[in-house]
C-alpha cells in the first residue's frame, strides 16, 4: 500500500495486530498467515520511505520468530510489543 501526502491508513489484523501508516508511506505485506489451530503463524512486511506505529498481536506472543519488520535502514523504538518505525528512502 502506498500513502500520499496528507493521507494515512490503520490496519487490524486477524490476530489483533495493529499498523497505523503515516503519509508518504510504502508498506508491503509480503506474508500473513495465522492458523492457531494448525501452529502456523507469519508475519512480515517490507518497509520503505515509511513511517509506521505498530502494536503487536497474537503472532509474536505465540511464535515471536515469525513476526518481522524489515526495513534497510530505519530509527525504531520499541517498548515491548509497541514500536515506531521511521524509514526515509528516496524512492520507491
Amino acid at each position: 500500500m502506498i500513502t500520499e501526502s496528507k493521507s494515512s491508513v490503520g490496519l487490524i489484523f486477524k490476530d489483533n495486530t495493529r499498523i497505523s501508516v503515516g503519509p508518504n508511506s510504502k508498506l508491503e505485506i509480503e506474508k500473513y498467515l495465522f492458523e492457531p489451530a494448525n501452529n502456523q503463524e507469519g508475519f512480515v512486511t517490507n518497509l520503505s520511505k515509511v513511517s509506521i506505529e505498530c502494536k503487536t498481536g497474537l503472532i509474536s506472543k505465540v511464535n515471536p520468530k515469525a513476526f518481522k519488520v524489515k526495513v534497510k535502514t530505519a530509527t525504531m523504538g520499541i517498548c515491548g510489543t509497541h514500536f515506531i518505525v521511521n524509514a526515509d528512502y528516496t524512492t520507491f
